[in-house]
């Protein structure tokens, strides 16, 4: 049975509303109600707030949850609770929270002789190789060909370990900075202490 629904004309089919809200007090984009609209509103446009840490007076800027003070202890607590291991001197070695890296002991001498920092100071830490993701061809394809209940239709095993035995002979193609400090001393035994010291 269908239902007939009572024609409504134009010149009836709306009315005015109030609606109360958050908006930046800056470029006017509104948030929508309650304490996520309130948050929304003033995060939108603003350069300073209160810092995040609890009894903290400092101010701190966008994106930041923290001030410069709180985040600098912050970081410092989390540097000095990393494992300290042995630099083998070929293994690739990152910034700390950075994104340069150094690939020797030459690299890095040379980056702890040009930042002026003592080896002390400089934050580095052991790369693990990325041997990149495991390939499925169904995956791969699945938005694009046809096949029952998302399934692709065909057996890929052979293809799959065709492109996964590549990936493995070339890996890896990348490395990432993990939470293993090197140790002062191995720095120092690879690099030299003479050439950080100058």
């Amino acid at each position: 049975m269908q239902h007939r629904t009572e024609p409504l004309r134009w010149e009836d089919a709306a009315e005015e509303a109030t609606v109360t809200g958050w908006v930046c007090k800056k470029c006017h984009r509104w948030y929508g109600y309650g304490e996520s609209g309130e948050r929304s509103a003033r995060y939108c446009c603003h350069t300073d707030a209160p810092c995040g840490t609890p009894g903290c007076t400092e101010r701190k800027g966008k994106p930041y949850v923290l001030c410069d003070k709180c985040r600098r202890h912050k970081d410092n607590e989390q540097w000095a609770a990393l494992p300290r291991v042995e630099w083998d001197g070929v293994t690739p070695l990152c910034l700390w929270n950075g994104d340069e890296y150094f690939f020797d002991a030459d690299s890095l001498g040379e980056y702890i002789v040009e930042s002026g920092l003592s080896v002390r100071e400089v934050r580095v830490v052991l790369c693990e190789p990325d041997p990149g993701r495991t390939f499925d061809m169904e995956e791969f394809l699945q938005d694009h060909l046809p096949g029952e209940d998302g399934h692709f239709p065909h057996d890929c095993t052979e293809i799959n370990k065709i492109v996964n035995d590549w990936i493995d002979e070339h890996a890896p193609y990348c490395w990432w900075g993990r939470g293993k400090a090197i140790s002062v001393e191995s720095i120092l035994a690879a690099v030299g202490e003479d050439e950080v010291t100058k």
